[in-house]
């Protein structure tokens, strides 16, 4: 079976027609009309259709369009998926979604589509899509890190309006506990947590997905004992850490349940036998997010070579678990004003714990932060042993 890009409907598209009608559904019929007008023939800028090829014919479809609902053209829309009968449960469906990703990854931020089907809605979640009651879509998946952490503007700014991060200071407090040499700081963003390590002569693994980030990171720590990794977990090597670490909403970013397992996973291959894991998640019972407003996080900050710059939270949509805010600056000597939108997602401590003993992990001790008592969970965790 293949998977290939095409520039016009295939001859066999009858065919796909025939039996989505005979399922109940329509839109192969819509997606034919639309091309056949030139409405639609997928073919706009990092737009793409891909097939898949069974012995010489057309057995599935998926595309990708600029999403038409937005006037974002960096938002693209997963368009027309459809599996023969035939060929379903050969993993199909999966590469050709696979392929669609792959190609929205070079042209858009956030990839959108809308299902109704249950099953549908399981297999989206179980690529890493995440469920949402926005608008026009019923899931989505952020392709780029968050601008907060990527574009170079803000990331500079970052740090100026964190303040001092005495919570840092815990953690690696903590880690000078246990008996341990490797750390592997995961999503070090601008590398605060791993200078501190450094400083305590630790030797860092720092995995950031976000390049601007890192690229921040390694002009603040200049040193031989800190291998950076521009990416997640997947990009660590097996065996190469004592501790692992998740500060900040690290651990919070990860909105499904796919997503968190795997990181989860990742972690597990990485450490060395009997290797800890500490990571901090927020207390969903506080609800935290109803003190992110303008009128509660409005603050100026003074940068030197900046000037001032206005910051703020406000919280943009909560569905469940996961909650969806913006911050926003607003640059004094310019008048510039930059957003970045982020969404996490506040886990319950049983469902934590429970993840944890998937990925064989074995809970020693759930603290509370010192820096916001009562309000978050630190976990600390051990592998099994076999």
């Amino acid at each position: 079976m293949n998977v290939e890009k095409i520039k016009s409907l295939p001859d066999d598209f009858i065919e796909m027609k025939k039996a989505s009608f005979a399922e109940g559904f329509e839109f192969l019929d819509k997606m034919e009309k639309s091309w056949s007008s030139g409405e639609n023939k997928f073919n706009k800028q990092g737009e793409v259709l891909f097939v898949a090829i069974e012995n010489g014919k057309t057995v599935g479809i998926c595309g990708l369009n600029i999403d038409p609902y937005t006037d974002d053209q960096y938002i693209g829309r997963v368009r027309h998926l459809y599996i023969m009968p035939s060929a379903r449960r050969k993993g199909l469906a999966r590469k050709l979604v696979g392929a669609v990703t792959a190609h929205a990854e070079n042209h858009f931020d956030i990839l959108r589509l809308r299902t109704n089907n249950p099953e549908a809605c399981k297999f989206y979640e179980n690529l890493g899509f995440s469920a949402s009651n926005r608008d026009y879509e019923t899931h989505y998946k952020k392709l780029k890190a968050d601008p907060i952490f990527e574009d170079p503007k803000l990331v500079d700014i970052y740090d100026h309006f964190d303040g001092e991060r005495n919570d840092l200071h815990h953690y690696v407090n903590l880690i000078k506990l246990f008996n341990v040499d490797s750390i592997i700081d995961v999503g070090s963003g601008t590398g605060c947590l791993t200078e501190l390590l450094v400083k305590e002569n630790f030797n860092v693994v720092a995995v950031e997905p976000a390049k601007a980030s890192l690229e921040y990171a390694k002009r603040r720590v200049e040193t031989d004992k800190v291998k950076w990794l521009l990416g997640d977990t997947k990009k660590l090597s097996d065996n190469c850490g004592d501790l692992a670490v998740m500060t900040g909403n690290v651990a919070e970013v990860f909105t499904t349940d796919v997503s968190w397992q795997e990181n989860l996973n990742h972690i597990r291959r990485a450490l060395k036998p009997k290797g800890y894991l500490v990571f901090e998640t927020r207390d969903p019972a506080k609800q935290a997010w109803k003190e992110w407003n303008k009128d509660s996080s409005f603050q100026i900050v003074d940068i030197p070579n900046v000037g001032g710059v206005e910051g703020w939270v406000d919280v943009l949509n909560v569905a469940d678990e996961l909650v969806t805010f913006r911050w926003t600056y607003r640059f004094q000597l310019s008048g510039e004003v930059l957003s970045s939108d982020s969404t996490i997602r506040f886990r319950s401590r049983a469902s934590i714990v429970d993840s944890l003993q998937e990925a064989g992990f074995d809970v020693l001790e759930v603290r509370d932060a010192p820096d916001r008592p009562g309000k978050e969970f630190v976990f600390i965790a051990q592998l099994r042993e076999k």
